[in-house]
């Protein structure tokens, strides 16, 4: 793609045959990323590498700004089903990708057919944003493959209570009674990591827990789904969880049973994927920032 990012790595990594050191040097001594639950811009960028493999060229990483964008294209068949209260699906799919169109509701055992009237629950239909992932910069130059720990997560693109975005949150609402709900999301590990090659974003690596917490008594009593998974690994990312909840209290007395599947998946639009397109980068040394 044509970001200024990719395109200085492309320059760096073409010089790395020749020029691009194994080591680096650090002429300031940057700050940590932000560890908050928001993705901020991180550090400062590490210091240059000088010198290496019989050239003095420097290798710079100011494009290397402690973000990492997520947005995503997402496949056609994510989406959501609910297969016990209200029988019912909801996928990008299933509309026809204008603004407002019907990607639910659908009953769950035959998608063919609207569940009175339509729901756009996707209203980005594939193209999500996501949001952003906040990386350490210390230490990183551009050249070789260097791994950076993620220090940050920021998802709001992707669910915000009140907002329409990736996913709607009035959708969600006008489907399920209108019951108050949440997305809630844990924190990023400490092996949760993005790797460079050449200073291009070749790899994110990381898993968060999820759950889906919603209130269909209307009155407080709050039924929670979880042992869901957002995942990344590479370019691919996944959002997935699929849990039955019992003896539920809802506005209409206790219902017996509840199975919540969300299934997304997609690729990641920042990472770097080999093509015709555009040649791969270069290696000329390893390292894992810390």
């Amino acid at each position: 793609m044509g970001s200024p990012s990719f395109r200085f790595a492309v320059v760096c990594g073409l010089v790395a045959l020749t020029a691009c050191s194994d080591s680096a040097s650090t002429d300031q001594d940057p700050q940590p990323g932000n560890t908050g639950g928001t993705a901020g811009t991180g550090g400062a960028s590490g210091g240059a590498g000088v010198g290496g493999d019989g050239g003095d060229a420097t290798c710079v990483a100011a494009s290397l700004d402690g973000t990492a964008s997520l947005a995503s294209t997402m496949a056609e068949n994510s989406g959501m089903r609910e297969l016990d209260l209200t029988v019912s699906a909801a996928a990008i799919g299933f509309g026809d990708g204008s603004f407002g169109d019907a990607d639910g509701l659908y009953l769950a055992t035959d998608p063919t057919m609207l569940l009175g009237s339509m729901v756009d629950l996707f209203p980005r239909e594939a193209d999500f944003v996501v949001g952003a992932v906040s990386y350490g910069t210390e230490g990183l130059t551009g050249c070789g493959t260097e791994i950076a720990p993620i220090t940050g997560l920021d998802l709001s693109e992707l669910w915000s209570l009140g907002e329409e975005r990736d996913i709607s949150h009035s959708g969600i609402a006008d489907w399920l009674f209108g019951a108050e709900y949440a997305f809630v999301f844990g924190p990023v590990a400490d092996d949760d990591t993005v790797t460079f090659e050449d200073g291009v974003l070749a790899s994110i690596d990381l898993t968060i827990t999820v759950a889906f917490e919603i209130d269909y008594s209307l009155i407080g009593n709050r039924t929670t789904y979880d042992n869901g998974m957002l995942t990344v690994r590479g370019d691919a990312i996944s959002l997935q969880l699929d849990d039955t909840q019992v003896d539920l209290p809802t506005a209409f007395g206790v219902e017996p049973r509840s199975q919540l599947v969300i299934d997304f998946r997609g690729t990641v639009n920042a990472v770097f994927r080999s093509g015709p397109q555009r040649a791969a980068p270069t290696s000329s040394s390893s390292q894992t920032v810390t």
